[in-house]
């Protein structure tokens, strides 16, 4: 493959994903510019990376192939449109659907291979390769230290600890009715409570539990965009219809949800108030489900090497079909890309 690619950043929950491929993009000396949206630069995010947030630039760059873990990519730009995910929850709206902007597919495990294989037959213009997804790497790969990430976070250093990870969708997330209950449960199960919303969560809940934190010693609520260290530290994760459970159950991490939209959940799901404490204490107890499927369905590869794969389908793709110089698009498609994006840079 050839030398240079772009890390596609439109979103903060990005840049987490796209880390271990650019360090593994850089082991192999490859070339490497992140775009990061202009909202996203202006976050002031970009610190020890070689990043940009003009379009001009990436025409300039040329690059070979651009990694997205979002919905979109403008077609104008040069090379292979690879979509790299950002998340597990294929139940969510939208999940499968093909908006015609991508090259290549890599999918994290079967449950999703089968499916976009199947789309791929139908659509006959893009590719699937089943790869594993790269922001699990270091979880697999023993660079993520425990003990490090709950010094991270500021956690005691001998007490359990309850992550508390809602998804941010107003019709999905578990926040209105939980939020308020935290301080309660941290006291009943005898656990710090770590609170770590998606980054795109309504700023009036992030304040809202910033306040709680304020006045409860045992509820703690985390910055930082990834959740990986947050993952790494729990002992039980409460969440609702969110991507990071499937990530827990990949570490064998105990979970109870707040009336997912997950079709026939392995763990247990809870929709009345008063099930919450006893589910949450009997889980921890009883620990993650057994048979646990979604390891074999969902993310069967624990050898931290995904981003690995990863670049190396992108090379099988460009050996067999070259690099294109746009994507062909459909004037809907277009007419959004320039909405969100902006029209071909003159």
């Amino acid at each position: 493959m050839s030398q240079r690619i772009v890390l596609f950043c439109e979103k903060p929950y990005a840049l987490s994903i796209l880390q271990p491929l650019a360090q593994e993009a850089e082991r192999r000396g490859y070339t490497c510019l992140w775009y990061l949206h202009p909202p996203l630069a202006a976050a002031g995010v970009a610190d020890g990376i070689r990043a940009t947030d003009s379009l001009a630039d990436l025409m300039a760059f040329d690059p070979q192939a651009i990694l997205v873990p979002g919905n979109e990519v403008p077609y104008y730009l040069p090379g292979v449109k690879v979509q790299v995910f950002h998340g597990f929850a294929g139940e969510k709206k939208g999940h499968f659907r093909i908006r015609d902007y991508f090259d290549l597919y890599l999918t994290q495990g079967p449950y999703f291979t089968e499916r976009f294989a199947e789309l791929s037959r139908r659509h006959g213009d893009f590719d699937v390769q089943e790869t594993g997804w790269p922001r699990l790497d270091r979880l697999f790969n023993g660079s993520l230290d425990p003990l490090a990430a709950r010094q991270q976070l500021g956690l005691q250093p001998n007490q359990p600890v309850l992550l508390y990870a809602p998804t941010f969708s107003p019709r999905l997330t578990s926040v209105p009715d939980l939020l308020p209950r935290l301080p309660e449960l941290a006291a009943a199960l005898e656990m710090q409570v770590v609170v770590k919303f998606h980054p795109l969560m309504d700023a009036r809940w992030v304040d809202q539990c910033r306040d709680l934190a304020a006045g409860h010693e045992s509820v703690l609520l985390a910055s930082d965009a990834d959740v990986s260290p947050c993952l790494v530290t729990a002992d039980l994760l409460l969440s609702d219809t969110s991507s990071v459970v499937y990530e827990a159950l990949l570490l064998d991490k105990p979970v109870v949800t707040w009336k997912t939209t997950a079709e026939a959940p392995i763990w247990p799901d809870v929709s009345e108030p008063e099930a919450l404490l006893p589910v949450l204490q009997q889980t921890l107890t009883s620990g993650p489900p057994e048979p646990n499927t979604v390891k074999e369905r969902y993310h069967p590869y624990t050898d931290g090497e995904s981003s690995a794969r990863m670049l190396d389908a992108v090379a099988d793709y460009i050996e067999r079909h070259g690099v294109p110089k746009q994507r062909q698009l459909g004037f809907w498609r277009r007419r959004r890309v320039h909405k969100t994006f902006g029209p071909p840079p003159c």
